[in-house]
């Protein structure tokens, strides 16, 4: 493994590596493994040899660690599809959005948890979504440069962002019969998502 660039991102480690070119690349759900058992995520398709990668701060990775591709990927959805994640969860939430994209225009939704600290600098939203609770319009910058709208939700009083869990969020809002709804997260946030009866087509613990 070899590491390129590294960044804190709020209550998270950034990671640019290396990524070769005859390396088949990392799909939607999969991560990597280091030898110590730490976990890597990928974000984005890996990009003119490099791939970025997020973790947890307290990983300290070492540029002699062996990386494995780990991971199951996840099953592209037929219709609409709405993807709600919580913390280290935003990594696999961006990476299938950035699969999605071009496959399911107009028919895709991110919500998002942030730990506490955003690992980003929330923007308003230019998307309007039925049955949103009025005021709710804090989104992600980069899945808005996409074109898919997003939406966030704390229980920290972020301005912008549903007063609450973003399976609460999900809960307020009316789905479609066809609606895939995709969890990533730790135990304790699918827990909650699967206690609000939601259609889980596929769910990822990061954490």
């Amino acid at each position: 493994m070899t590491i390129l660039g590294r960044a804190e991102l709020g209550p998270y480690l950034h990671l640019t590596l290396a990524w070769p070119g005859d390396c088949p690349p990392p799909a939607p759900g999969q991560h990597l493994r280091l030898a110590g058992g730490d976990t890597l995520w990928p974000m984005r398709e890996p990009q003119g040899g490099r791939l970025e990668v997020l973790a947890h701060r307290s990983t300290a990775p070492r540029p002699d660690d062996a990386a494995t591709l780990d991971g199951a990927p996840l099953v592209c959805p037929q219709g609409e599809a709405i993807l709600i994640a919580q913390g280290l969860g935003l990594a696999p939430l961006i990476h299938l959005c950035e699969r999605l994209r071009g496959v399911l225009p107009g028919r895709l939704l991110a919500l998002y948890e942030p730990p506490g600290p955003v690992p980003f600098r929330p923007r308003p939203s230019r998307f309007l979504i039925e049955g949103m609770p009025a005021g709710v319009i804090a989104a992600i910058p980069l899945l808005e440069d996409w074109g898919i709208p997003s939406r966030l939700a704390s229980v920290d009083g972020l301005p912008g962002a549903f007063e609450g869990g973003a399976e609460a969020l999900l809960a307020a809002l009316p789905l479609a019969e066809q609606t895939t709804v995709f969890a990533f997260g730790d135990t304790h946030f699918l827990a909650r998502v699967r206690a609000y009866g939601a259609r889980l087509g596929q769910i990822l613990r990061t954490g």
